[in-house]
């Protein structure tokens, strides 16, 4: 407010150049890095770096932690170095600092990390980054009951395999109301491919519903200031098409399946960033009575524009873990040309916008929304679109009390009957079957009370939730006459302290409302929704991933 009001101050001056006005305007949309500091080049980089149990403290200092220290390989050092966003020789930026320690947090593998700097001369000065590892062998269980299917999930994974930052993932799955209730999902991720910023991703999934090789080489914008990305991505499988009418599956159908994208975009200023994108889509399939996205050649444009800060907050999505809230806004727009000579379905064009905006209210209130709409055109008509909505809130009441809140809407237009909208427990409403609803149209809404603590008892700290589950879908017109359906329920909260990511297990009690009874046990290591938005967007390949 103090900053509007000195805006209002310079606009009411005659002296004021236009340029300085521009410059307000923007600030919030991100700063750039005029961190005011002297120039001072970096001597000497030293990476320090701490087991997970640190022995050094005397309530870590026991049998089971030496067990894990000794069967754990730390983090290389060559691999925090090739993460950091600076190197020695070049001058000193502190945004640049901070921006290395939200991104080496956010791979996951490692928890604290501190900076220090230490000016050796007049000119020069000594960073010494100091890592923290997590155990990162997750084992990450999920289950579901409810209308007589259960729900299986078992995943083994390392993020950091054989401590050189690699991902590792293999994924069992089990539902009892399908043909064939197993399957597996197998998965390698290098981050730096032969030391560079590339990364590599090949993938087999192996399902009832969806089978595919995938492989994806890509270069993301690791950093605000990464002046380029881009990436390719190749797809080959089976998937199978369902279509649900009040629950029950009413259609099948089973088509090979391809996709391959190319894509580079430039990042140009130094915040607000302006990021123009190229890219090429390709798909083929052979159902019956294929979607308008099935089979295309599409040539696409877009800009976005990214502004943003970040702070830090804690007691939000996990228990006392530093979490980078980002606040700002991220807004663009595609355009897209299908160049493939026989067109399916009339597809000429596509149009795609998208906004994400966030703030801070106040010291312990965030707000963020996000919309997007997607369109393919048969020349300039009969276009075949959807707009989809979200609201989130939350409120800190206390240091230990969090209150979130959401509310999503999404909306089909001219869609053939080959799409659906489904929802149930793993779309947001908790308590029913995964299928209970669909259409064109639904809604959701949610409530959660989540309550943390910070006592540890051994490497675990427990919490607690309530929450309330709403929401409807149903096909065309408007929502005014529709049943909304809701379910009341409670759940625990474990953490790991020693475990990558948020360490998660979440156990939560259903009540469906419409039956008047608990129907559903739901264990996961995930949350249902984040506390905040992420104003990042994805890229083309990592929208195809598995599509």
């Amino acid at each position: 407010m103090k900053a509007f009001s000195h805006l209002l101050m310079l606009a009411g001056s005659q002296s004021v150049p236009v340029r300085t006005l521009w410059v307000l305007i923007l600030l919030p949309l991100g700063t750039p890095s005029w961190s005011g500091e002297p120039h001072l080049r970096i001597e000497n980089i030293t990476i320090l770096r701490k087991n997970i149990f640190d022995t050094s403290r005397a309530d870590q200092r026991h049998v089971f932690g030496s067990v894990v220290n000794a069967v754990h390989l730390p983090t290389r050092e060559s691999v925090i170095r090739g993460e950091l966003l600076f190197n020695e020789g070049e001058m000193f930026d502190m945004e640049l600092l901070k921006e290395s320690e939200r991104h080496l947090r956010a791979l996951g593998y490692i928890g604290d990390v501190i900076t220090r700097c230490d000016t050796l001369t007049d000119s020069t000065i000594a960073v010494t980054v100091e890592t923290h590892d997590k155990w990162t062998i997750d084992m990450l269980p999920a289950y579901k009951q409810g209308g007589g299917v259960e729900d299986f999930r078992f995943s083994l994974k390392d993020d950091n395999f054989l401590g050189g930052g690699q991902s590792l993932s293999l994924s069992y799955t089990y539902r009892s109301d399908r043909p064939d209730p197993h399957g597996m999902d197998l998965a390698f991720l290098e981050r730096n491919l032969y030391g560079t910023r590339l990364s590599a991703l090949v993938r087999h999934r192996n399902t009832w519903d969806q089978t595919f090789n995938a492989v994806r080489l890509e270069r993301n914008y690791f950093s605000d200031r990464t002046p380029w990305a881009g990436g390719i991505y190749a797809e080959l499988g089976k998937q199978r098409l369902l279509l649900y009418d009040e629950g029950a599956l009413v259609h099948e159908e089973v088509s090979g399946r391809e996709a391959q994208s190319a894509w580079v975009s430039v990042s140009l200023g130094e915040g607000p960033f302006i990021r123009p994108m190229v890219s090429y889509t390709r798909t083929r399939s052979n159902f019956a009575m294929a979607r308008r996205f099935d089979n295309l050649d599409l040539v696409t444009f877009g800009v976005s524009l990214l502004g943003r800060q970040f702070v830090e907050r804690s007691f939000l999505n996990n228990f006392g873990r530093v979490e980078d809230v980002p606040i700002g806004i991220h807004v663009g727009f595609s355009i897209g040309k299908n160049i493939r000579g026989a067109r399916t379905l009339g597809v000429d064009y596509s149009l795609g916008v998208f906004w994400k905006h966030s703030w801070l209210l106040s010291e312990g209130s965030y707000l963020g929304w996000s919309a997007s709409y997607q369109s393919f055109f048969e020349g300039l008509h009969r276009p075949e679109s959807t707009l989809e909505f979200m609201l989130l809130h939350h409120w800190k009441v206390s240091r230990y009390h969090t209150l979130v809140a959401r509310a999503s809407m999404a909306a089909g237009f001219g869609w053939l009957g080959r799409r659906q909208l489904l929802l149930g427990t793993s779309t947001g409403l908790r308590g029913y079957d995964e299928y209970s609803f669909q259409g064109d149209r639904r809604i959701i809404y949610g409530v959660e009370h989540r309550v943390f603590t910070d006592v540890d008892i051994f490497i675990f700290r427990f919490g607690a939730a309530a929450f309330l589950d709403g929401g409807t879908a149903w096909t065309g017109g408007p929502a005014g006459g529709q049943r909304f359906h809701h379910a009341v329920g409670c759940g625990l909260r474990i953490e790991n302290t020693k475990l990558q990511g948020a360490g998660l297990i979440r156990i939560d009690w259903a009540m469906n409302l419409d039956r008047g009874h608990a129907t559903q046990v739901i264990l996961s290591s995930s949350l249902p929704f984040s506390a905040f938005l992420d104003l990042d967007a994805a890229s083309p390949a990592q929208a195809l991933d598995g599509f």
